[in-house]
């Protein structure tokens, strides 16, 4: 797992790695494969994504949430225990068509390439985002699908052209 811990180095206090609305999402997400608490949650993100989130940015959402109606908490203290509510889960299904529609537009370049954009030649960086696009298109495709084995026959193609690019400059 890429750490952006790593390749954000000293700018990662200068600069937004994850998208506006990014959190919401996957807290609502989660709690609505299970009740979880804040910790679990934050702990779930970064298994996932490779960041952390704080509790400075879990526990205000968890608030916003739970005051609209979206989750239900149980219990208190480091115990407490957060539910999605039906109300939550038409938000959630209403936050995915937006994220649909957000993808099927054109794809900026990932946080990694976008710091060093300005390395790369200018014709090149729309085919780096139109390549990006298609293959974050294939993968939602997949996930999408919930077909047994789609997901991971894409994650073996993602594989394999890894390992084919870390060749490009040995031969």
């Amino acid at each position: 797992m890429i750490s952006l811990r790593r390749w954000a180095g000293p700018w990662k206090r200068h600069v937004a790695v994850m998208p506006k609305g990014f959190l919401k999402l996957q807290i609502l997400g989660l709690l609505a494969r299970r009740q979880m608490t804040g910790a679990e949650i934050m702990d779930e993100v970064e298994r996932m994504t490779g960041w952390r989130p704080g509790p400075g940015s879990v526990y205000p959402i968890l608030m916003r949430l739970e005051g609209g109606g979206y989750v239900r908490s149980r219990g208190n203290g480091e115990g407490k225990r957060y539910t999605i509510t039906a109300r939550g889960r038409r938000l959630l299904e209403s936050l995915r068509t937006i994220r649909s529609e957000i993808l099927e537009g054109e794809v900026p370049l990932p946080p990694p390439l976008l710091l060093m954009a300005h390395e790369i030649p200018p014709e090149l960086c729309g085919r780096f985002r139109a390549v990006i696009g298609r293959m974050m298109a294939a993968i939602r495709k997949a996930v999408e699908s919930n077909r047994e084995g789609e997901v991971e026959r894409v994650l073996r193609i993602l594989e394999r052209a890894a390992r084919q690019m870390e060749g490009v400059g040995r031969e």
